[in-house]
């Protein structure tokens, strides 16, 4: 583009490029002076609508009239794309000044006053810019503030641009009502600002995290670390103009930039400035780490299969315990030094939980249950322990220090009690060798069980827990970080550390547990079997439950439900009151059983133990939406969401649930929100294309499937990029491209729902008997499972074969017993059955089932296209002629050439052209 003239500008130089689009350096060939050029991503202004909105908002920025503001001379368009002309400022972005570190005082004023002036001008005028951060930041080599991009990202597909971005630019500076998806006014700009006035100040961002979901969650939760502890030198008043912009509640933070611009003018002058103080920060005598918070949703068994004991109130009859994070101190980088404060964590844990006297709460459901209560990131006070204790069923937290000198270390405890908020006991302190932490963790696990009355001559000797790990040091370490970068979906560094751990120690029992975990969750069950082979010898050194919990991943893997259940019901004969027992019985009821009432019992027996087990929302949610009850499914998942506002994943479940529901528009806006925190989260990429298909917007269905399909890292997950994409090409009756794709989906993974839908294609290529040997294959696959899951696929296949074999009752009976299986796409097969009512004649049955399927999926064009056709046959031209009206309403935006649409169009159009219409 360099040399290249466009309108009455030439481009001179590429000045970079971002989430919005390129900048260029040009010559206005006009008025003989130099403009900046930008040229918007063709993927940001995806139709004609948002093409529109994005002039529309970019007229409104152009009238502002602000030295702080870049000023837009210009938008016009090129070829197929739009581009603003801007002022040329020479300089750099507050971005590349704050990457060389804190900006001197001077220059914090200087440049906060400038850009709180600007945003107080645009405010003024009804324009809210909603991406202020150190990019957008324009500072000329005379020091003048110049912002960028005002009010463009409201016009233009968010999802896009922070996919370029990424979360640790454009939503790092996000507020907590942009989080959360709420209405945005200037006072998102505000919170923004705070966060950019911070790092100004700091050279460092006040929320931190290395991945979406912990920035967000940081956001939403936490206060910054107290800027006197950063920058000693920063005055009193500007930590309390910081905090002020900084409250996440809006009524509490300051109404208008214009407040902000006159305290730091009084800080800067040293003049009197009224300025509220800054919330009390709440310090507690316990320090907890950060929350490890993605992928919690992706960890169903591990979060049950870990050491998790909980039971309720009422039928308690153990002591139940929680070890809160260690903190460690010493010589040397302490950093270094954080697997073994998980170590002993983990240690003490596996000593205590020997003895069925003990309830034992995990570090996975400690860490959630801390992000639920939004309890800070700083230290647990009494009267969070009681609210910690409520939640986690114990009655006790056990506090441990770790002094590090060397090789000699010195581990200090004490035990609270969580209903009065007391310290019960201070345990004397350990001393000893890193080589003898074993040893030391024994020792103090007989301190608190004499200390809690422990009963001995009930329960089995204890056994040192060397003997039930392993005696290796330097295996225990790999293991601790290998399985916590598994549980974080760290899974390349998760392997490599597990299987160190083994090299080390081949009987050390619990890494093949968690290696086998690992490959399980991404779908390589062939390699999880070997892991699980390897290790099943040394099982016999668990205790009893432990050894359950073994054979009930190795049941799992091989998909032996039977088993499964079995183990289940003897690990509840010795747990009865732990709530992820009962999740684990209810869903596999549900899932693998298809006993919807048994599973939703279960499921909501084990909310009753346990509140905070987050993954049962989401499984009650998926047995709520099979039975047909859709409010309550919804219900589920909005107590997920809040039981975890800053994780995306129970946004994602809203988004599928919208989309089996209907919601099309409500699900595109949801993922969009996910993706601007998680900008590669392949299920929200999946739920968007699945939304994109369901309203006929064939070409933006198949980018996102592809955009699927680029991040899908194994076969398990490339095999569901191609089966969606084979559905939409399905849809679109493109059946050769659909074949091709089900055919690589089929190569990469022998799924169920390939084999069904290879079946579907070759009906509709006219290849009968192909279609009837895939039916006989995928019966053969369905009948090697042990339970019910996925056989609606055989059934329905089958009814579709017996509809082109013109065998219309045993089509009828064969989707009725798909359909009582409930599976989660209940329109399609309340569809199924109107259709073979249909075509035997009997249109008033098939309109019932097409109503049925409606009141389920409203927003189904496929069905109200088959109702409109079944009113005709009646015939009911009223009514058919207000459904084709309705297919058309639901199919506004969709592509050219959908055939169905098409025919729509000409039988309204058949309809007004006859004499008195």
């Amino acid at each position: 583009m360099i040399g290249q003239k466009i309108s009455h500008y030439e481009i001179l130089e590429k000045l970079g490029s971002g989430g919005m689009g390129s900048v260029y350096k040009a010559k206005d060939l006009k008025l003989d002076r130099f403009v900046a050029i930008k040229f918007l991503n063709k993927e940001l202004l995806t139709n004609k609508e948002s093409h529109q909105r994005f002039i529309n908002e970019a007229k409104t920025v152009s009238s502002l009239d602000h030295p702080n503001i870049a000023v837009v001379h210009e938008i016009d368009e090129f070829e197929d794309s739009i581009f603003i002309c801007m002022g040329f400022y020479e300089g750099e972005t507050l971005q590349d000044i704050i990457s060389q570190g804190p900006l001197p005082l001077a220059d914090v004023y200087s440049l906060a006053i400038q850009i709180a002036k600007g945003l107080a001008e645009a405010h003024k005028a009804g324009v809210v810019h909603r991406d202020v951060k150190p990019a957008n930041i324009m500072v000329t080599k005379s020091g003048q503030v110049k912002i960028l991009d005002f009010g463009l990202s409201k016009a233009i597909n968010l999802t896009e641009l922070t996919r370029q971005d990424t979360i640790l630019g454009t939503a790092a500076y996000m507020s907590p009502e942009q989080i959360q998806g709420k209405p945005l006014h200037h006072l998102t700009d505000i919170f923004s600002f705070g966060i950019m006035l911070y790092e100004m100040t700091t050279g460092e961002r006040p929320f931190s995290g290395a991945y979406g979901a912990a920035v967000s969650y940081s956001i939403m939760h936490e206060e910054p670390p107290p800027l006197n502890e950063v920058r000693p030198e920063a005055p009193n008043e500007l930590e309390k103009v910081i905090t002020r912009a900084l409250t996440k509640d809006e009524k509490e933070r300051y109404q208008s930039a214009n407040e902000i611009a006159e305290a730091l003018k009084a800080i800067r002058d040293g003049t009197s400035v009224d300025i509220p103080p800054p919330k009390k920060r709440m310090t507690f005598p316990f320090r907890i780490r950060p929350l490890v918070i993605g992928g919690i949703l992706f960890l169903a068994l591990a979060t049950v299969l870990a050491f998790i004991f909980s039971r309720s109130e009422e039928s308690r009859t153990g002591i139940s315990i929680t070890v809160m994070p260690l903190e460690i101190s010493g010589d040397g980088d302490i950093g270094d030094w954080k697997w073994l404060g998980d170590a002993v964590t983990e240690l003490i844990n596996t000593n205590l939980a020997q003895h069925s006297a003990f309830t034992i709460v995990s570090q996975q459901q400690r860490d959630q249950i801390i992000q639920k209560l939004a309890i800070p990131n700083s230290r647990l006070g009494m009267s969070e322990m009681t609210r910690f204790g409520q939640q986690a069923k114990a009655d006790n937290l056990l506090s441990v220090t770790l002094q590090k000198t060397g090789d000699a270390l010195t581990l200090k405890a004490q035990l609270a009690e969580t209903k009065k908020g007391t310290v019960t006991a201070e345990f004397v302190p350990i001393k000893g060798n890193l080589n003898k932490l074993h040893e030391l963790v024994d020792r103090l696990s007989e301190q608190i069980r004499e200390q809690l009355e422990f009963d001995k001559s009930a329960n089995t000797p204890s056994r040192g827990v060397a003997s039930l790990t392993t005696s290796s040091l330097d295996a225990f370490r790999y293991f601790t970080e290998g399985k916590d970068a598994a549980l974080d979906r760290r899974y390349e560094e998760g392997r490599v550390k597990l299987k160190r751990a083994i090299n080390l120690d081949s009987t050390f029992i619990q890494p093949y547990y968690y290696l086998a975990w690992q490959y399980q969750a991404i779908g390589e069950n062939v390699t999880a079997k070997e892991v699980l082979k390897k290790g099943k010898p040394f099982v016999v050194n668990l205790p009893e439950y432990e050894r359950l919990k073994y054979l009930l991943m190795e049941a799992s893997v091989d998909r032996r439900w039977k088993d499964y259940v079995t183990y289940l019901e003897h690990m509840l004969q010795i747990n009865p009151s732990n709530a992820s027992l009962h999740y684990l019985y209810g869903r596999t009821q549900f899932t693998n059983w298809r006993r919807v009432d048994e599973g939703i019992g279960a499921m909501e027996k084990a909310l009753q133990l346990d509140s905070t087990k987050s993954l049962v929302y989401k499984y009650l949610g998926f047995a709520y939406l099979a039975k047909g009850q859709s409010k309550k499914a919804i219900e589920m998942s909005s107590k997920f969401a809040l039981a975890n506002p800053a994780d995306y994943n129970p946004q994602t479940l809203m988004a599928e649930f919208q989309v089996h529901l209907g919601e099309y528009g409500e699900a595109l806006a949801t993922c969009e929100r996910i993706l601007l925190m998680q900008p590669d989260l392949q299920d929200a990429i999946r739920n968007q294309s699945k939304a994109f298909l369901a309203q006929g917007k064939i070409s933006y269905a198949v980018k996102s499937a592809e955009r699927y399909l680029e991040l899908a890292k194994t076969c398990f997950f490339r095999a569901i990029a191609h089966e969606l994409l084979s559905k939409i090409y399905f849809f679109a009756g493109e059946y050769e491209k659909a074949m091709k794709h089900v055919d690589l989906a089929l190569e990469s993974d022998s799924r169920e729902e390939a084999f069904w839908l290879n079946g579907r294609i070759l009906l509709q290529l006219g290849k009968r008997d192909a279609a009837a040997q895939v039916l006989q294959e995928l019966k053969q696959i369905l009948t090697a499972e042990d339970g019910l899951n996925y056989m609606w696929f055989w059934y329905h296949l089958q009814g579709k074969l017996a509809q082109i074999d013109q065998n219309y009752d045993k089509a009828i009976e064969s989707f009725q017993k798909a359909l009582n299986l409930a599976p989660l796409e209940r329109d399609l097969y309340l569809t199924s059955l109107g259709d073979a009512f249909l075509q035997a004649g009997q249109p008033t049955r098939a309109i019932d089932y097409y109503k049925k399927a409606l009141s389920f999926n409203p927003n189904n064009g496929v069905t109200t296209f088959q109702l409109a056709l079944a009113y005709e046959g009646l015939p009911d031209e009223t009514k058919a002629l207000d459904s084709y009206r309705r297919v058309l309403e639901i199919w506004s935006n969709a592509d050219q050439g959908i055939e169905k649409v098409k025919i729509a169009k000409q039988k309204l159009a058949a309809f007004s052209n006859k004499p008195n219409n």
